[in-house]
């Protein structure tokens, strides 16, 4: 489902900013929270990032910033990094933001994605897929934070309570369901909720009945489905 919010821009000034730049084109600021949200903003204008990232600092949001999309990658690949949400803007000095979109396939937790540009006719149409939030960049600091939460809760998170009610999954099936959304694989599921894998693919195997689906990826489907139309 794709959402497009906007509103005035308030970047206030940049004094005091804090950051750090290192030879992949990327910033990212010296006082980060592991707990805090944690976004990559690719975006070359570099005053319009620095300013988001101090404003959503307060909202307990970490924003490093890549200048193209060759620090993206580099990003990208660091090994054990935690990305909640990419920020993308869509014209790029070495190519199209959505030429990083097969990057984000290869990443075994799927961020949330927010297309952040001032050209969002222009987007192409394969981008979709993903299922993006569009945000113009007249949107304020304020409300770019609230949907950076949204889009680190996972693309369905909204959707996903409505979802448990109808086909009366439980509160283990539920929370299941939304690491699938995150990106998580039963493994990884098995070590964030500390039990059996086995046990996992027993609550999958529920949720397939209990939403008659023969998978738990068309279960997915059709949460991805209610959605949009649910």
């Amino acid at each position: 489902m794709l959402t497009r919010l906007g509103d005035a821009l308030d970047t206030g000034d940049e004094t005091g900013a804090q950051e750090v730049a290192d030879g992949a084109g990327t910033e990212h600021g010296d006082n980060a929270v592991s707990t805090a949200i944690q976004v990559l903003f690719v975006e070359d204008n570099l005053p319009c990032a620095r300013a988001f990232r101090r404003h959503l600092a307060r909202h307990g949001i970490d924003l490093a910033i890549a200048e193209n999309l060759q620090g993206a990658r580099r990003v990208l690949k660091k090994p054990g990094h935690r990305l909640d949400v990419i920020l993308l803007d869509l014209h790029l000095p070495d190519g199209r933001g959505e030429e990083l979109l097969p990057d984000l396939d290869q990443l075994s937790r799927q961020p949330g994605l927010v297309i952040f540009s001032s050209f969002l006719d222009e987007i192409r149409p394969e981008a979709t897929s993903y299922r993006p939030i569009l945000v113009p960049k007249t949107i304020a600091p304020s409300s770019l934070a609230a949907i950076v939460r949204i889009a680190a809760n996972g693309y369905a998170h909204h959707a996903l309570s409505h979802f448990a009610k109808r086909f009366g999954l439980t509160n283990k099936e539920t929370k299941i369901l939304e690491l699938v959304a995150r990106g998580e694989k039963p493994k990884g599921i098995a070590q964030e909720l500390d039990c059996s894998i086995q046990a996992v693919y027993a609550h999958l195997t529920k949720i397939c009945v209990r939403t008659d689906c023969s998978s738990y990826q068309e279960a997915m489907a059709m949460l991805f489905q209610f959605a949009c139309h649910g």
